[in-house]
Formats: structure tokens, C-alpha cells, sequence
């Protein structure tokens, strides 16, 4: 396989993993697909720092709800993480 059809191939793989990522970070995929994208994330360094990010951003998430606080900072702080979440869950730009 030519080099420009392995890196075609692999970005197409990076691609559909990460349309999945948070369905696997929930859970929510079937087993046989779940180990699919363990093992890309395992090969992949920039899917791998992606789920790095999402699985940072959820846990921030979740215990900044668990929290109780009335704090503004805290409020602005969390809404921030959420649109971040947002923008890096976006298609890329090419």
C-alpha cells in the first residue's frame, strides 16, 4: 500500500473514531466497536490526546456539578469547559 493510501486510510479511521469518542467515553457503544476504538486510541497519539482532553473535560464537568457552590467564578469556570467541549467536538478545519 503507497504511503498517501495509508495516510488517507488512517485519517479516515481518526475520523469515524472521532465521531465516537464521546459515545465511548459514556459507554454507550457496542462491545465489539468499543474495542475498535481502544485499540486505535492506544495506536493513534492524536486520538489518543483528544480522548485525553474529553475524558478531562468530563470528569471536570462532573464534579463541578457534584459541587455545591454559589460561586460565579466556579459558574463562569464550568460554562467555559462546556463551550471548550463544544468547539473541540467540531469537525476539523481543513
Amino acid at each position: 500500500m503507497s504511503k498517501l493510501i495509508q495516510k488517507i486510510s488512517e485519517m479516515n479511521e481518526c475520523q469515524k473514531v472521532s465521531k465516537k469518542l464521546q459515545s465511548y467515553l459514556d459507554s454507550e457503544l457496542t462491545p465489539e466497536l468499543a474495542v475498535r476504538v481502544s485499540k486505535h486510541l492506544d495506536l493513534c497519539l492524536k486520538c489518543g490526546m483528544k480522548y485525553e482532553s474529553y475524558s478531562r473535560i468530563k470528569k471536570a464537568l462532573a464534579t463541578a456539578a457534584i459541587a455545591e457552590s454559589d460561586s460565579n467564578e466556579r459558574q463562569l469556570a464550568v460554562e467555559r469547559l462546556r463551550r471548550f467541549a463544544i468547539n473541540i467536538s467540531l469537525p476539523e478545519k481543513e
